[in-house]
């Protein structure tokens, strides 16, 4: 069963539109393609009661991100996120439905932003053996650390702005 989060009715509005846009594509100013992502907050808590986020390293600059990837043709938002959590980061939980958020970013190899589409994945286990396992890092953080050590401008903005049931506070 999936886990329910509070979402503000405009979240709730483009998680409707998301789920209708298959391509994933929209055109930003100029012309050049918004392409649509899905992404996994993983969430745990630790030995102490912290609640703490998961990010991994890109594997061609080692920034701190999400994990967060392409979503397939015909793949919804929420199991694109829980397929790259596993795929990038070893972790298996339980996804929510409903988006949590979205952020924007730039790769510095393409003209292309990328929206990243949030789900909320609460952790179950960390496996050892996954897909990418030795290719990026991964580290456990604090949401406030997490914002910290993020590596583009919009992830960290999107932890700070997160609700205090999920920061923890």
């Amino acid at each position: 069963m999936a886990m329910t989060v509070a979402t503000r009715p405009e979240v709730i509005d483009m998680d409707r539109k998301m789920r209708r846009n298959i391509k994933g594509r929209d055109l930003q100013p100029g012309g050049a393609p918004v392409i649509d992502q899905a992404g996994a907050l993983c969430l745990r808590l630790s030995a102490t009661g912290e609640r703490q986020v998961l990010l991994v390293g890109s594997r061609r600059n080692g920034r701190w991100g999400l994990p967060k990837g392409h979503i397939d043709p015909g793949e919804t938002s929420h199991s694109a996120a829980a397929r790259e959590a596993f795929e990038e980061a070893g972790i298996r939980g339980e996804i929510s439905d409903a988006i949590l958020g979205s952020f924007l970013y730039s790769k510095d190899s393409s003209a292309n932003r990328y929206r990243v589409i949030v789900h909320l994945v609460t952790v179950k286990s960390i496996e050892d053996a996954y897909p990418e396992h030795g290719l990026r890092p991964r580290a456990w953080f604090t949401v406030a650390e997490a914002a910290e050590a993020a590596g583009h401008e919009g992830l960290r903005d999107f932890l700070r702005g997160l609700p205090g049931e999920i920061r923890g506070m």
